[in-house]
């Protein structure tokens, strides 16, 4: 057998290559491998709504925070006096609106005069031309009578446009009084955003901010790493996706914790990814080669393994190996 391999070392060649790549197809339908793979969690960016500068910061790098443990707090003087100027503000928006209902009252109080007033005139002035058919009473005093009718009827119009005015500037105060209050509610939600809190449990990652930092609104401070969806990403060749099912079992061997196989099983496959990385969307994008090698195309293929990060030590981009058994 030596002789023979020796005397055709062009053909064993051949024939080994042959069979290494008959065996890697063949393998390709028992299992999927990749080393593609790394560790991944949710993680919150933690920003503060509101600018200003850090007044406490009692955690730090890699501590565990509880649910709505307070995590920094931003000085809140400032909101706590623009709080109290729109509180302020509001009350003196409630006073003015109490002032204009007065002025309604009174000014349909003028309106109940103008109308008996109008109609005691309209009353002497039929009373005196009653007594105008009659001869007795002279022409003048029922020209009196109409010209006080005329007045009184002008007052009383007079009335009402006031009472109308003073309505609608019962309006305008009830709308001041909205925006005053809309204003107050801005200035306690604003205050209570300067105490940030952890949105959910997990640990700390590395941060650079300090007490004394100043703060704009909407920039990230740190980040928090969840105890939440820890779960394995592997970046499978897509020769594979057809023989791959949510369900799956799949063996990891994790960096952090190497030659200890752990069993999980696939929850999730990607159904479609990014051909290009520019400009950046919603569907991850893998890219097709390493340093000169281009690859086939890989798509991301979850792997959920029980205890991860609990029981099994991991860190978030990490580095796995990942077999897949169809």
């Amino acid at each position: 057998m030596l002789r023979w391999i020796e005397g055709h070392l062009a053909r064993s060649v051949l024939i080994a290559l042959a069979v290494a790549f008959l065996i890697y197809e063949v393998s390709a339908l028992g299992f999927a491998y990749s080393a593609d793979a790394f560790v991944t969690t949710d993680v919150v960016v933690v920003a503060p709504e509101v600018a200003g500068r850090i007044l406490a910061l009692p955690v730090r790098e890699n501590d565990r925070v509880a649910p709505g443990a307070p995590l920094l707090t931003i000085e809140p003087t400032p909101y706590r006096l623009a709080l109290a100027s729109a509180a302020a503000s509001l009350e003196l928006a409630k006073r003015q609106q109490d002032l204009g209902v007065e002025a309604v009252e009174e000014a349909e109080a003028g309106i109940a005069s103008a109308q008996a007033v109008a109609a005691d005139a309209g009353a002497v002035l039929d009373r005196e031309r009653s007594l105008l058919r009659s001869a007795d009473v002279a022409e003048q005093r029922v020209d009196d009578a109409r010209r006080d009718l005329a007045v009184a009827e002008a007052n009383l119009r007079r009335a009402t446009a006031a009472a109308l005015s003073a309505q609608r500037a019962v309006q305008v105060r009830a709308a001041e009084v909205g925006v005053a209050a809309a204003a107050r509610d801005r200035s306690q939600y604003e205050l209570d955003r300067t105490q940030l809190l952890a949105p959910a449990g997990g640990r700390i990652a590395a941060f650079e901010a300090r007490i004394g930092h100043w703060l704009e609104a909407g920039q990230a401070v740190m980040a928090l790493v969840t105890d939440a969806n820890w779960h394995v990403v592997a970046n499978v060749t897509e020769r594979h996706l057809g023989r791959i099912a949510v369900g799956q079992r799949a063996w990891v061997m994790l960096g952090s914790d190497p030659w200890r196989p752990h069993a999980g099983r696939v929850r999730s496959i990607a159904p479609a990814i990014a051909r290009s990385d520019a400009p950046a969307g919603v569907m991850p994008y893998v890219p097709p080669q390493t340093d000169w090698v281009r690859l086939p195309r890989r798509f991301p293929v979850e792997i959920e393994v029980p205890g991860l990060a609990a029981d099994i030590p991991a860190f978030r981009g990490g580095n796995a190996r990942v077999v897949i058994l169809h």
